[in-house]
């Protein structure tokens, strides 16, 4: 029995022609996942209204607005409406911050072992912390004031944020949250350019050279270390936070050896340069 079916994408529900308060078929897309396929109309009640899409984030009063698909070709790039609307209020959201830091801390990523989402929870709630480097301020005193904390409970939890402090590159990478970078993107940033300050610097055009990043998810790794709050958090917590991330080091090879200038000069798409101008006699 399927106790419940979720459905995301407003250009779905607009096809569907969905209201709440609809009765709705449903069927196990693949065997698995449970799929919202038809509305009953016959079955609508009276009081059946629209699906609205918010105006304004509930948690923090930001602007909502649709995400946009840009793809560029050869210098020029097509703007199309994408399925997901977001609040721009980044960290600013308490929603989107408490988020943020349960990535961060996830096994996966940091794996900082004691801060489950209600603890998390507690400290943005308590304004304790405002970013993941927040993390590595907090003070014993702190924590043993949160629900469901003790002695032995809080210098245990002090102990395992301390010991996050030497993740390697490919965790810190996907720590971080960049948008449509999974764990195995993550490593392969990591194995191919070996060094958090290549993968910060890469253009776009150059990340696309590595295994399974199309153009979409370059851009967003790009835009992501151009934003200067992202920025200022990576300083904080390679700085003042002490972290010291490992496996670091020379180029991956097979990245150099896939690499050419002639290739690179070709991805750009600089004017009036064509095809072989980079090639030596």
């Amino acid at each position: 029995m399927v106790a419940n079916a979720t459905l995301h994408n407003m250009d779905e529900v607009a096809r569907l022609g969905l209201m709440i308060g609809d009765t709705v078929i449903i069927r196990r897309a693949g065997d698995v996942i449970p799929q919202v396929v038809q509305v009953v109309a016959e079955r609508r009640p009276e009081n059946a209204r629209a699906v609205q899409v918010p105006q304004t984030c509930p948690v923090c009063g930001s602007h909502v607005e649709r995400t946009q698909l840009i793809k560029r070709s050869k210098g020029k790039e097509t703007v199309t409406e994408g399925a997901v609307y977001r609040c721009v209020g980044r960290l600013a959201c308490g929603a989107q911050l408490k988020q943020a830091i349960i990535h961060y801390v996830s096994r996966r990523a940091m794996d900082i072992e004691g801060l489950g989402d209600k603890t998390i929870e507690q400290l943005v709630d308590e304004k304790l912390i405002g970013s993941p480097a927040d993390l590595y301020k907090l003070k014993y005193e702190q924590i043993i004031d949160l629900e469901g904390f003790a002695e032995i409970s809080s210098n245990k939890l002090l102990k395992a944020i301390a010991d996050s402090r030497q993740p390697t590159l490919a965790r810190f990478i996907y720590a971080l949250g960049i948008p449509d970078v999974g764990e195995e993107t993550a490593k392969v940033l990591a194995r191919s350019l070996a060094s958090l300050d290549r993968v910060k610097q890469a253009l776009p055009e150059v990340l696309t050279y590595l295994p399974d990043v199309g153009l979409e998810v370059a851009y967003e790794i790009h835009s992501f270390f151009e934003d200067e709050h992202n920025r200022n958090v990576i300083d904080a917590l390679l700085g003042e936070c002490g972290l010291q991330l490992q496996d670091q080091g020379e180029l991956g090879a097979e990245f150099a050896a896939s690499t050419t200038l002639e290739g690179l000069i070709d991805k750009l798409h600089i004017p009036s340069v064509g095809p072989g101008a980079a090639q030596t006699g």
